[in-house]
């Protein structure tokens, strides 16, 4: 199928992941092994900000920061005990503002890579959040679920970007 499509792909075979992964000095600290920030959750859709979270966090992130609504960090702070959480601007919904874009784009300065919707819903104002953010953020980006589906019909941003670009669609997005 691959040959087929003329897709661009890759196989990750053990000694290629392995190169990722070095092994770390008696000394280092969480510090040395990367920050992510993840830009997730709204109203009912926790879980998917969690998961994602802790995710980064598996696979070695050395600190991870989520950026959630404003009303939601009480329960992100709950959920998770080794995340950071920050509170940032919110709708009268519970979801991200459009004035949550400087919070985000500053915390995102002091970070190696980006995740970018997990649960965040879908609006008019999201999508606009979303393709700022896009456009913006000069750091690994990793665009999922929802910010896939704030997209639609923006997919050119994506193409534009400067920096590195990965996006998980599922057929449904």
């Amino acid at each position: 199928v691959i040959e087929e499509s003329q897709a661009a792909a890759e196989l990750i075979e053990p000694e290629l992941v392995a190169r990722c992964f070095p092994r770390p000095s008696r000394d280092a600290h969480k510090g040395d092994f990367g920050r992510v920030l993840v830009v997730a959750g709204s109203v009912g859709m926790t879980g998917a900000a969690a998961l994602c979270a802790e995710a980064a966090l598996r696979i070695g992130a050395g600190l991870v920061y989520l950026a959630v609504p404003a009303s939601l960090n009480d329960i992100m702070e709950v959920k998770l005990t080794e995340v950071i959480t920050r509170p940032v601007a919110e709708t009268p919904q519970r979801t991200f503002s459009i004035a949550a874009l400087p919070q985000i784009e500053d915390l995102a300065r002091g970070c190696d890579a980006v995740a970018l919707g997990p649960g965040i819903g879908q609006n008019e104002e999201l999508s606009q959040l979303v393709a700022e953010l896009v456009q913006k953020l000069d750091r690994p980006l990793v665009v999922d679920a929802d910010g896939l589906n704030n997209l639609a019909g923006k997919a050119e941003l994506l193409s534009r970007r400067q920096g590195v670009t990965v996006v998980t669609p599922h057929p449904g997005e």
